[in-house]
């Protein structure tokens, strides 16, 4: 597949049979800044048509201190729910720390489309939407945001709406740039870029790169990150820990004894007495970062030819890397799974074993262990409160980097009959590579009986390279974090054999690719059928598209060689779900996907009058397969009555196709969510049998230009059936077990026999504090119904003190989020409820305030440019907790800006301090104690920056 679609990017643009639109409308671009292209395949469409695009130009962004594509991303008032923040404890987001995402209407970023000048962008492999990181902010000419639904223009995905990133045109000289930001507590983040446009007769070149650095800021930077557990215990806090509880066994392996390690408390943990089991409560967040090391390198590059005064051939490349070398998590994991002997379903650590004799002589009044004991998954794990040793006792560091290219070209041009055509292929690929460690259950047992290390050939516990692991408290001489001593501390068996820990706890990677081939074909014109306002203009296409999803991972990951704890190293064992052999994390199967998909479109625009458009637009998408077909329309309309006044509207219908890695028989991925206050694999089975899903959508706005006055009020709608989404933890959580009591459960009830099979239980049988995984299945899930107001306003008074000075309001109000009753297995696991002012933990929603805005005071003289700019996130409710608000988030940011006047260069210097009055994040009982989709966890940070043009 990707040699073919290698032959087909790299071939003669002649050869090209199909076109894309955006490039045609680029050229008009070129002629007239005012027109938007964005929304529509016909050229001239103006900036306020009949579809709501919003525009944000080069300089805007220079004029609020140059943000990165994530902090511009978050700042879109239309915007919720945005990955880019490191965030691996919401499932949503684990795995995706350096890529960034668009949501529009917090619809779900998969839902929203990102174009690179017109022509698609490929999912990233982890997150399933288009990696805005990606982007040269270099090249950026300027951002159109297309908020209502447009998959009658433009096929799956846009289902919520369109981003187009559109690199600059025009442009000749040498640009440098370089900025520096101060936040406290890390070491600041800066970028450089570099922009060089050439032209001549018919050739033009545009040489865009960039690299930007983010420095890791540490949990422990910020007091309100790391909540008490009388707070919050959702704040990183886990029972499941070491120093831990365990079981002294006689030598018939009967329990004499329930013993909490006496190293809990020395060493900073919170003893938990009474249950079946003590626990030492510690909190693993402390080893985290809020924000993670990233470094970013992008290279893009634009060449046009001018071969006749009506053909122009382009091609365009894009290259990028995002290194997140130390992505920092606990220092290991909890055991979810546990061995198959020589205690079934436990830990065992026999008699002999020289950390439990030492154990044993230093605290007299312990039970007698003549047995050994045995740890109990899952509140137990290898490591935590003394840090890892690999690491310098502190988490581990798991680096994830994303790779992508992308080729773009193509022929565009106009007929002797006014007739334009666009022809292009695009060609893009990005890889990303995940690695982290964890323990390997039978590796670890026998390191635990004396017969661990990669060189271990004896029969006698720890000799012959063989070795033993201490899984007690003196083997920890102090808490990493605090410092705190271990007064047991024994040195003599201590865990300094780091090969002996390197080969239980293993380097593991997934390495996931994701493709996409685009051929694309567009014609318009104009009919010679006159009406009032001017002549009928038309567009029509044709698409190919190619989808690919290549998976290789680790052999210790890989279903297919370790389908169970008991076949790693070479075991046979057998099991009924295949769940892998680590303590923690699950496996996943390699595989190498692809799928065709094909379409054809067009569209009619009627000027009725001169005050009265009417726009048509339809299209049929074939995917084939058990996944079928779809047609889509589209009317809009735009009328002017009065030329201080217009309206505008639209109706529509619009779809997503599931993504082909989601509809794979027999397929699973893993990943990892709170479950009763301890965290817990949850495999995720995907369903060949998905149909796409389909909403309808409208949008009604009122457009007002009354001398220095402008503003818009959009009335926006879309109604979803059969949404594609995973089942909700939470509401299968709360099904068996209400309240998340560990008590009052419904284990046994033949009403929820189907949701209980969904929980895999420890030897404690069906309990909360047993459970160690949960299943769920992708489906389409119940209809979704959300509406909700866009506003935009602003004023411009001229010779304000010598200047000029505007004010600038775009805000959204978002009505309703409601989404019908839930049913699993059969059983209503939740009644209908509406999703706005809610942080929507675990359902199938994001995080969704009320309000969100900016308001924007600009002042201009001269070479000087201030802003001020006030921020604001509508307070919002934690549905877990009666009477539990997530605080509205309110900040300012002030931007300076001045040109120096210089012979010959033009020279920019920003200043700019953003969170002027440095508040802090609204608290949330989350793991990192705020709500990374939303809210800056900086605090005040001050910005500089200067650009140079030749």
């Amino acid at each position: 597949m990707k040699t073919k679609k290698l032959l087909l990017a790299s071939g003669a643009a002649t050869a090209l049979t199909l076109i894309s639109g955006a490039a045609v409308a680029q050229s008009e671009e070129r002629a007239l800044e005012e027109i938007v292209v964005t929304g529509s395949y016909i050229r001239g469409t103006p900036e306020d048509a009949a579809l709501p695009v919003s525009v944000i130009r080069a300089e805007d962004l220079e004029k609020s201190g140059s943000p990165t594509t994530l902090e511009l991303i978050k700042s879109l008032n239309v915007s919720q729910g945005v990955l880019g923040e490191t965030n691996q404890f919401d499932a949503r987001a684990q795995g995706t720390t350096g890529a960034g995402t668009v949501n529009l209407r917090g619809l779900g970023a998969s839902r929203t489309l990102v174009l690179l000048n017109g022509r698609r962008m490929v999912a990233n492999p982890f997150s399933g939407a288009a990696d805005t990181n990606l982007l040269p902010m270099a090249a950026i000419g300027r951002l159109e945001v297309l908020k209502d639904g447009a998959a009658a223009t433009y096929g799956s995905d846009a289902i919520g709406g369109v981003v187009n990133f559109i690199t600059k045109e025009n442009f000749e000289g040498l640009e440098l740039g370089a900025d520096y930001r101060w936040v406290d507590g890390s070491d600041g983040d800066y970028t450089a870029k570099l922009a060089w446009g050439w032209q001549q007769d018919a050739h033009s070149l545009l040489i865009a790169g960039g690299y930007q650095y983010r420095s890791e800021l540490e949990v422990l930077e910020r007091d309100w990150a790391t909540p008490a557990r009388s707070v919050s215990p959702e704040g990183g806090w886990s029972g499941a820990g070491n120093p831990a509880g365990f079981v002294t066994l006689s030598p018939t392996f009967q329990p004499t004894g329930v013993v909490l390690d006496p190293g809990c408390e020395p060493l900073g943990g919170e003893p938990v007495l009474g249950g079946a089991l003590p626990l030492c409560q510690w909190q693993y967040t402390q080893f985290d970062n809020l924000i993670e090391k990233e470094k970013r390198y992008q290279l893009f590059a634009d060449y046009r030819y001018a071969m006749t005064d009506n053909v122009e051939f382009f091609l365009e490349g894009l290259y990028a890397e995002t290194d997140t070398p130390q992505w920092t998590t606990s220092p290991s994991y909890a055991a979810l799974q546990s061995p198959t002997s020589p205690v079934p379903g436990r830990y065992y650590v026999p008699a002999y074993h020289p950390g439990l004799q030492d154990l044993l002589a230093q605290n007299p009044d312990l039970p007698s262990a003549a047995g050994g004991a045995v740890f109990i998954a899952p509140a137990f794990r290898p490591m935590a409160l003394g840090g890892n040793p690999l690491y310098d006792f502190g988490g581990v560091e798991s680096p994830t980097t994303f790779d992508a290219f992308r080729v773009s070209t193509g022929l565009n041009g106009t007929l002797d009959n006014g007739i334009a055509w666009d022809v292009s292929v695009t060609y893009m690929e990005e890889e990303g590579d995940r690695r982290g460690r964890d323990t390997v259950v039978q590796r670890f047992q026998r390191a635990l009986l004396g017969f661990g290390g990669p060189n271990c050939t004896g029969s006698v516990p720890g000799a012959n390279g063989c070795s033993f692991f201490n899984p007690f408290s003196n083997a920890v001489e102090r808490n990493p974090i605090t410092g705190a001593t271990n007064p047991q501390f024994n040195e003599a068996v201590a865990n300094t054999d780091l090969e002996l820990i390197e080969w239980f706890f293993p380097e593991l990677f997934t390495r996931t690719t994701t493709e996409l081939l685009v051929v694309d074909a567009v014609l318009d014109g104009e009919m010679p059928v006159e009406l009032a306002g001017g002549n009928i203009a038309w567009a029509a296409g044709a698409q190919y598209r190619e989808d690919g999803y290549r998976v290789r991972t680790s052999d210790l990951t890989n279903l297919e060689l370790n389908p169970c704890v008991d076949s790693v190293d070479g075991g046979t064992g057998t099991c009924t779900e295949p769940t892998g052999g680590l303590v923690f994390l699950g496996g996943t199967y390699e595989n190498d996907l692809d799928r065709d998909v094909y379409a054809v479109f067009a569209e009619l625009k009627f000027p009725i009058t001169d005050q009265l458009e009417v726009n048509l637009a339809a299209r049929y998408e074939d995917y084939g397969g058990r996944t079928g077909d779809t047609f889509d329309p589209k009317l809009s309309f735009r009328y002017q009555p009065i030329p201080e006044l217009a309206l505008r509207g639209s109706i529509g219908t619009t779809f997503r196709g599931p993504p082909v890695n989601i509809i794979q028989p027999g397929g699973r991925g893993t990943n990892l969510q709170n479950v009763l206050g301890t965290f817990r694999a949850v495999d995720t089975l995907q369903n060949p049998d998905l149909e796409p899903e389909s909403a309808d959508t409208a949008n009604f706005g009122v457009i007002v230009n009354v001398g220095n006055f402008q503003g818009t009020l959009d009335y926006w709608r879309f109604d979803f059936d059969n949404p594609i989404g995973v089942e909700p933890v939470g509401d299968m959580v709360e099904a068996l077990f209400p309240g998340g009591s560990a008590t009052n459960n419904r284990c046994g009830d033949p009403a929820l026999a189907g949701i209980e099979a969904r929980f895999t239980f420890g030897e404690g049988g069906c309990a909360a504090g047993d459970v160690t995984r949960v299943e769920r299945n992708w489906v389409n899930g119940p209809s979704e119904l959300t509406s909700g107001l866009d506003l935009s306003l602003g004023y411009f008074w001229p010779g304000v003190f010598g200047g000029e000075l505007s004010a600038n309001l775009a805000a959204t109000y978002v009505i309703e989020y409601e989404i019908d009753p839930l049913s699993i297995e059969g059983v209503r696991v939740s009644d209908a409820r509406d999703a706005v002012g809610y942080l929507n933990y675990q359902t199938t929603a994001f995080p969704l305030p009320e309000w969100k805005g900016n308001l924007t005071l600009e002042w201009t003289r001269g070479m000087h440019n201030v802003r001020w700019v006030t921020n604001y996130i509508d307070s919002y409710d934690d549905q877990r907790f009666a009477d539990v608000e997530v605080d509205e988030f309110v900040t300012h940011d002030l931007h300076y800006r001045i040109e120096l006047p210089t012979d010959g260069v033009e020279t920019t210097v920003f200043l700019s301090i953003n969170n002027l009055t440095d508040e802090d994040p609204p608290f949330v009982r989350l793991e990192l104690a705020y709500d990374p989709f939303t809210h800056d966890v900086r605090g005040r940070n001050v910005k500089v920056g200067v650009t140079t043009r030749f």
